[in-house]
């Protein structure tokens, strides 16, 4: 399986339940226009990363395929949402 694409159930999933979309990376955000609504990121994990959480909660994440599912409809835009998740440094909420 190429590992830089989701697997390729996940992507039949999405057109047969009619849900349309592409996939950017960090650059790709940047030529989003702007707009408010519902957005899905999926993440590949190729090895272990450990989540620091507030009062000294670890969550490991082992290697693998992960979906989040997020929106925008606030005074910002999808655009600056996703382009937030890209950032390596942010506040931790």
């Amino acid at each position: 399986m190429n590992m830089s694409h989701p697997p390729g159930q996940i992507l039949r999933d999405m057109v047969s339940a009619d849900i349309h979309g592409e996939l950017l990376g960090a650059k790709g955000v940047e030529e989003l226009p702007e707009m408010t609504g519902a957005y899905v990121l999926i993440l590949h994990l190729a090895h272990l990363v450990t989540l620091n959480r507030p009062r000294d909660t670890i969550i490991p994440l082992p290697p693998g395929w992960y979906i989040y599912a997020g929106s925008e409809r606030g005074p910002g835009d999808i655009r600056a949402r996703l382009a937030r998740h890209f950032r390596a440094e942010k506040r931790t909420r």
